[in-house]
C-alpha cells in the first residue's frame, strides 16, 4: 500500500498447553491504518482497545514470567480465553509535541473471535505523557512518564474473571449490565534502574436491581535494577481484590524476585522467578518457582 496506509495480520496455532484454546488455528489480530497525520489516525480491525501499560509491553521484554495479576484481569477483554486481549474496533489515536499521545475506540465489546451480540459499543481512551525523554542526571539520561485510561461497556451474559489468575477462578460466572474501569500507570528509567507501576479499578453494575454492585481493583509496583551488563534483578509487589466488600482467599498479595541473564538482550535469555503468594484469610503462602528460557526469532 501507499505510505499513508499501513496493515497488519497475525495467526496462530498452539497444542500442549492443556488450556480450552489448545487445537485450534486462530486469527489473533488483523488491523488496517491510515497514517497521514501524527496528531490523528485512524485504525480499523481486530487489535488490543488501548488500556493498560503493561499490556502493550511485549512478552519478550518483560521482566518477569507472568504478567502482572491485575492485567490479566481486569484490563478490558484480557478475560476471554479466545480473544487473546483483542477486540474488533475502529480507533483514532496520535501525538502531540513529541511527548502527549492519545487513543480512543469503539469495540464491539465482546472480544475477539467471538460472536457479537446483545452488546452495545465498549468505549476505551488512553493518554500519555513522557514528561523527559532523556534528561541529564548525575550524568546519565532519565526518563519518565505517566498516563491514564478509562473504559465503558454494557454487558449481557459475558465472563469476567481469567483462568490464568490462580485463586481467583472467574470474577463473575454471567454478568449483565455495565462494567466501567480506570487505570493509571507510571515509569522511570535511569542509569540501569527501572521502575513500573500500574492500578486497575472496575465497578460491575448488573442491569438486575435486585442484584449488588461489585467493585475490584489491584495494583503492582515493580523495581528492576542491572547489576552487569547481562545480569537483571528484579522485585516486584502486586495485590488484586476482587470483591472489595468480601474478604476471602481470593483476596491475594504476591511479591516476585525475579533474576535474568539476558544471553543476546531481551530476545535470547534466561529467567528464574520466586514467587511468594499470600491469600489474606490464610497465613501459609502458596508459593511458586517459575523458570523460563526464552528465544525469539523475530
Amino acid at each position: 500500500m501507499g505510505h499513508d496506509w499501513q496493515w497488519y495480520a497475525q495467526a496462530f496455532f498452539k497444542e500442549g498447553n492443556h488450556s480450552p484454546t489448545d487445537g485450534r488455528v486462530y486469527f489473533q489480530e488483523g488491523w488496517l491504518r491510515f497514517r497521514r497525520y501524527r496528531t490523528v489516525q485512524f485504525v480499523f480491525g481486530q487489535f488490543k482497545p488501548s488500556f493498560g501499560r503493561e499490556r502493550f509491553t511485549p512478552d519478550f521484554e518483560l521482566y518477569t514470567i507472568a504478567r502482572s495479576l491485575v492485567v490479566r484481569t481486569l484490563i478490558p477483554n484480557g478475560e476471554f480465553p479466545e480473544s487473546f486481549s483483542r477486540d474488533i474496533g475502529l480507533q483514532v489515536d496520535g501525538m502531540f509535541r513529541r511527548s502527549l499521545k492519545y487513543a480512543a475506540g469503539l469495540f464491539a465489546g465482546s472480544g475477539a473471535n467471538r460472536p457479537i451480540r446483545g452488546l452495545a459499543p465498549m468505549f476505551t481512551t488512553r493518554v500519555t505523557e513522557d514528561f523527559c525523554r532523556r534528561y541529564p542526571l548525575a550524568g546519565r539520561p532519565l526518563r519518565l512518564s505517566a498516563g491514564a485510561a478509562f473504559s465503558i461497556r454494557n454487558a449481557k451474559n459475558l465472563r469476567f474473571g481469567t483462568r490464568g489468575a490462580a485463586r481467583t477462578r472467574r470474577l463473575l460466572e454471567h454478568f449483565t449490565g455495565t462494567d466501567r474501569r480506570a487505570g493509571f500507570e507510571a515509569a522511570a528509567d535511569w542509569s540501569g534502574w527501572s521502575l513500573r507501576a500500574e492500578s486497575i479499578s472496575a465497578r460491575f453494575e448488573p442491569r438486575n436491581p435486585r442484584a449488588v454492585d461489585v467493585n475490584a481493583a489491584g495494583y503492582y509496583v515493580q523495581g528492576a535494577k542491572f547489576i552487569a551488563r547481562r545480569w537483571q534483578v528484579v522485585g516486584k509487589w502486586e495485590e488484586f481484590d476482587p470483591n472489595k466488600s468480601v474478604t476471602n482467599s481470593r483476596d491475594v498479595r504476591w511479591l516476585t524476585l525475579g533474576l535474568n541473564y539476558r544471553i543476546r538482550g531481551d530476545r535470547l535469555k534466561l529467567m528464574a522467578d520466586y514467587v511468594f503468594r499470600w491469600e489474606r484469610t490464610e497465613a501459609v503462602p502458596n508459593n511458586a518457582v517459575l523458570v523460563q528460557f526464552q528465544w525469539f526469532f523475530l
